[in-house]
């Protein structure tokens, strides 16, 4: 959970936990203040004149600043005392982040979901299979580990979990639910078969998937928590004839090549006016499909 520019606050505005006690203000100076029963707990250094990029809360339970913070009044520490001062200042804010978090979510979501502290991995080491039972985030529908589509605001995303680990994430269009033969309306679960997922999870990646190690993974790089690997960086467009032959490809190595009006071809109403859109932004014909390295063992 990240709150990028103090959540979007106004200079001297607020936002406030369930039961009222906890404050987090921009200052009219532009630095992120922390109350609580209106005493002033913590400030953002502000010595650049610069405001808070962002404010996180990690999968290990630590309150993060994505520019350096010290507490009110304290004189420059050393690395080693920064540290200190860092890993109790944590401890001490840990609850009221998760307040406010839970205040955040009721105003963004419309509901306040539960946070379990025991899902924090300062209680328990993460491995990569772990997926989404040590989420770091407020549990919500898309950190399921049984749940095939989850519809946002925006769409609907679409979620594969291979026998080999992690899992496969698709923002879908319309011609994507319609490759996966999945509804357009109702949620959809995964199978309980493991070679028909399997199954799914090959039709996922014919669509230009994408593979992470877990959901709470995925969460972590839009939380700036690391950066994206080239792979994931990586779009695919895959567009399929149907005469059944070859497939026409698009490849872009990150979000930022995308052209400006790259989004009409997610309106596109069959697979035919999808593969001429592709064309037009320089797709190219690989009639051998196990050519493709992208789609290698997904037949």
């Amino acid at each position: 959970m990240s709150l990028t520019n103090g959540g979007g606050l106004a200079l001297g505005e607020s936002l406030f936990s369930q039961d009222g006690q906890t404050e987090l203000k921009m200052g009219n100076d532009g630095k992120l203040e922390v109350y609580v029963d209106g005493e002033l707990k913590w400030q953002s250094d502000n010595d650049e004149n610069d405001n808070v990029r962002g404010v996180y809360l990690q999968d290990d339970g630590n309150f993060l600043m994505s520019k350096r913070s010290r507490h009110l009044h304290d004189p420059e520490p050393s690395p080693v005392c920064s540290l200190m001062e860092d890993m109790r200042f944590s401890s001490m804010l840990i609850t009221i982040i998760l307040n406010f978090l839970s205040a955040l979510c009721q105003q963004t979501l419309g509901r306040s979901p539960p946070i379990d502290i025991n899902r924090f991995s300062i209680y328990h080491q993460r491995t990569v299979m772990d997926d989404s039972q040590n989420a770091s985030c407020p549990m919500d529908p898309s950190l399921s580990t049984t749940e095939r589509t989850v519809f946002t605001t925006r769409g609907c995303v679409v979620y594969g979990y291979p026998s080999t680990g992690g899992v496969l994430r698709k923002e879908a269009d319309l011609l994507d639910m319609l490759f996966l033969s999945l509804s357009r309306s109702d949620v959809s679960q995964r199978s309980s078969d493991m070679d028909e997922e399997d199954r799914f999870c090959n039709l996922m990646r014919r669509i230009g998937a994408t593979w992470w190690s877990s959901k709470e993974d995925w969460i972590e790089v839009q939380m700036e928590m690391r950066e994206m690997t080239k792979e994931e960086e990586k779009i695919l467009v895959f567009g399929w004839p149907t005469d059944g032959v070859g497939v026409w490809v698009l490849r872009f190595e990150s979000i930022e090549q995308l052209p400006e009006d790259f989004g009409r071809i997610s309106l596109a109403m069959n697979m035919e006016e999808k593969i001429q859109i592709m064309r037009e932004y320089g797709a190219t014909f690989v009639e051998d499909i196990t050519q493709v390295e992208e789609l290698h063992g997904t037949f």
